[in-house]
């Protein structure tokens, strides 16, 4: 087989598909963070309810649709869409783009070594700033302040959400379609999302 078609996404609609649908990454990824935190009651239902429908993931029901739904949207909210998670990513970017700029690190290294490899030698570069980025990033939890008139940081997050198909009486329904809650939700996290992330940092 060509490396082409190994590529090609087309091909394997299962594994990466665009959002809202599902995919075996999107599935996989959260159902992790419900089994570690958010709902491991849901885990072996959803599981269970997963099937193959012409090429896409879809519930056999709307029960653990909208289970995963809610608990993917719980992911957002606090985790990766979160002003902590955020701003710990963007001081994050500020320190490789220091070494990248002062040719600690190549761009290469993204290729070559691994994510703690790449850390290790921000941690030793002994860089005055690198060094204060990380002395905030060992914080168990940052002091951030919103502020919307001059932030410190000024954060657009990717918003990441889910509607998934449900099997109902032999047809296919998505969810926000059906159900009036779920479909209220997601605009309310929207429009939440669409302020941004502007905090300020107040360091300990």
């Amino acid at each position: 087989m060509s490396s082409q078609r190994v590529t090609d996404p087309e091909r394997f609609s299962l594994l990466e598909r665009e959002a809202p649908d599902l995919c075996a990454d999107r599935v996989d990824y959260t159902l992790r963070e419900c089994l570690d935190w958010i709902a491991p009651e849901i885990v072996h239902g959803c599981l269970e309810n997963l099937i193959n429908h012409n090429g896409q993931i879809i519930f056999r029901n709307k029960g653990p649709a909208k289970e995963f739904a809610y608990a993917y949207a719980k992911c957002q909210e606090e985790h990766w869409g979160s002003p902590e998670y955020c701003v710990r990513f963007s001081l994050l970017a500020e320190a490789l783009k220091i070494a990248l700029n002062n040719n600690m690190l190549l761009e290469n290294a993204f290729y070559t070594m691994s994510d703690s490899d790449i850390i290790a030698k921000l941690k030793a570069s002994r860089n005055p700033q690198i060094e204060g980025i990380f002395s905030i990033l060992q914080s168990k939890k940052l002091n951030l302040v919103r502020e919307e008139s001059n932030p410190e940081h000024d954060i657009n997050p990717k918003f990441r959400y889910v509607d998934p198909h449900y099997k109902s009486n032999g047809n296919v329904y998505r969810l926000s379609e059906t159900d009036g809650e779920y479909s209220m939700h997601l605009r309310k996290q929207r429009e939440k999302h669409s302020r941004g992330i502007r905090v300020n940092l107040i360091n300990p």
